[in-house]
């Protein structure tokens, strides 16, 4: 990666994404996957909780708020959960001293074998 890119994939690199997605029917879970694949190369964390509102549009109130239901409420809870135990871990990490570098060995995540002519 070159450009302004680089300015921010060191904050990415050893991260934990959780992902909201709205939408009509699957609730936005198909582009969810694909950002989970994008998030992988850069060597962050996904994990499988998120929240998905399907057909939100449908679950407002007349003053325009959200009105959850139990469902919803158990998947934004077991969310923060999660990333409340990673943001725990990686301050610990910091506090420990270590770096990204440490995190994956001194010579960063593997490289895939140089092919020769």
């Amino acid at each position: 990666m070159s450009g302004p890119n680089r300015r921010w994939l060191p904050l990415v690199r050893v991260a934990s994404m959780r992902f909201v997605s709205y939408g009509a029917g699957s609730g936005g879970i198909r582009a969810v996957e694909q950002l989970r694949l994008v998030y992988a190369e850069l060597h962050a964390t996904t994990t499988r909780s998120g929240v998905v509102l399907s057909m939100p549009w449908e679950r407002l109130d007349r003053q325009g708020r959200l009105v959850a239901d139990e469902p919803l409420g158990r998947a934004a809870d077991a969310t923060l959960d999660e990333l409340s135990w990673w943001a725990r871990r990686c301050a610990a990490h910091d506090a420990a001293g270590r770096t990204v570098s440490s995190a994956r060995g001194a010579s960063g995540p593997p490289r895939p074998p140089s092919r020769s002519g």
